[in-house]
């Protein structure tokens, strides 16, 4: 029998490309679904267990040509398999064993590599018979093949802009649509929307990018803008054909920044505020700084979220302003699901807030924030914090502090990266670690002095 622990499996993927007919390439790789499988009968030391052929996850490829599961496991044999594949290529038939074995109790997640998969076209074959007026059979004679695609040949880059975004509308969120159309009016169509498509070249994205960046945007924010115009690509390429410019292309280098987190005595003269200024907006600040709720999830949370006896609350909602390009008004307001399925959570409180809560409970339908049934917006609260952090004499920071702050306190107290993943609603222990977690000097002063018992 065997126990459980973290484990990260991750696998790299490359689609073949035929240049003589530009078919296929690497940016078809999203579209592929691994599974992970049991190799042999497990049973886990709780008398849980997993069939042999089991199927235990799945995840899709990503941009980036890996795909990762991220998952708690018992030990034993597993295999990493292809479920699906894009309609051009012949499913792989590979199946890679990978062996997941205890790596002792200071390792909260294993990472595990699964190798590389390699995804084959679809080929087929053309054959007929020359003949001539008379039906006979004619020898020598010659015959060439290509593709013509003239029909859209004139497709300019805002046309398939709002073609793109007419597929896209019915399986995104509105907040993300906003987001896309933001992006396209403002950066993308001003520079392209005039170029067609199919004389785009990879070096007019770079010239692109490059313009970008001089203009004082982030590499990230660079980053988001040209992933936008590579999956307007990838549609073009798989429905008519035209040639992905955006192959292979190089994203901007990203320069990590450290985020201006609150110090221990800040933190400490913060909540002694809070406890002496007790209103809904000090409320909705404790339960981000102690639970780590992003804004947007604290003004969507309503009493019916929170249930005082178990002492959780239930993350299900997020609120948000978004644009509007309807021309009707220039922004809304809307209550939608969180970011990721990841986000839908339950949080148990800590006991010291419960006195706090009780004092505010309203009634099930009121915002927290609130006290009624209109809910208070992320703007109106980032302004109230602004007041909070000035009144108590404390420098200007972003609201998304608060879950920074949250998240190191919570490693420093001994959070094991999992539990801490899952209350923050993280898609994987990687993003909490890589995103959210910042060592003090403090901690690395700690950390520097154990040095002096090996010396």
């Amino acid at each position: 029998m065997y126990r459980y622990q973290g484990v990260s499996v991750h696998l790299n993927k490359f689609m073949e490309h035929d240049e003589q007919y530009g078919v296929g390439g690497n940016e078809d790789a999203v579209n592929v679904v691994f599974g992970l499988y049991a190799d042999e009968d497990i049973v886990a030391a709780d008398g849980s267990g997993i069939p042999e052929g089991g199927l235990v996850s799945v995840a899709n490829v990503g941009e980036d040509m890996t795909a990762r599961f991220n998952t708690m496991l018992p030990f034993g044999r597993y295999y990493v398999q292809e479920i699906s594949t894009d309609e051009k290529y012949v499913i792989s038939g590979e199946k890679h064993i990978v062996t997941f074995e205890y790596a002792g109790q200071d390792t909260e997640v294993v990472d595990i590599d699964a190798g590389e998969f390699v995804n084959d076209l679809v080929r087929g074959s053309v054959h007929g018979q020359k003949v001539g007026e008379h039906d006979e059979p004619l020898a020598n004679a010659v015959f060439g093949m290509g593709i013509t695609d003239e029909r859209i040949t004139d497709m300019t880059v805002k046309e398939l802009a709002t073609e793109w975004m007419f597929i896209c509308a019915n399986r995104i969120k509105d907040s993300t649509a906003s987001n896309y159309r933001m992006k396209l009016n403002k950066h993308i169509l001003p520079a392209l929307g005039d170029r067609n498509c199919r004389e785009l070249k990879s070096r007019d994205i770079y010239v692109f990018m490059e313009d970008k960046l001089r203009s004082g945007l982030s590499a990230r924010y660079v980053g988001d803008i040209v992933i936008i115009i590579k999956s307007m690509f990838r549609y073009a390429s798989r429905e008519y054909g035209i040639r992905n410019a955006l192959e292979g292309i190089v994203m901007p280098k990203k320069r990590r920044t450290e985020a201006r987190v609150f110090t221990k005595d800040e933190q400490q003269r913060l909540s002694a505020y809070i406890s002496s200024e007790q209103n809904c907006t000090t409320l909705g600040i404790a339960l981000s700084m102690y639970t780590g709720l992003r804004i947007g999830e604290l003004c969507a949370l309503q009493w019916q979220d929170i249930d005082i006896k178990a002492k959780t609350l239930t993350v299900r909602k997020t609120i948000q302003r978004i644009q509007c390009f309807d021309g009707k008004q220039k922004t809304r307001l809307i209550l939608t699901e969180p970011k990721s399925t990841n986000s839908n959570r339950i949080i148990p409180i800590p006991d010291f807030l419960i006195p706090m809560i009780n004092r505010f409970k309203d009634k099930e339908s009121a915002f927290v924030l609130s006290g009624s049934i209109k809910p208070v917006e992320p703007r109106t609260m980032q302004n109230r914090f602004k007041r909070v952090l000035d009144n108590a004499g404390l420098p200007a920071i972003n609201y998304h502090s608060l879950r920074h702050a949250f998240a190191t306190s919570a490693i420093e107290l001994g959070f094991d990266i999992k539990t801490l993943s899952e209350i923050l609603g993280h898609s994987s222990v990687e993003v909490t670690l890589n995103r959210y977690v910042h060592s003090s000097m403090d901690r690395k002063r700690v950390c520097m002095n154990l040095i002096s018992n090996v010396a």
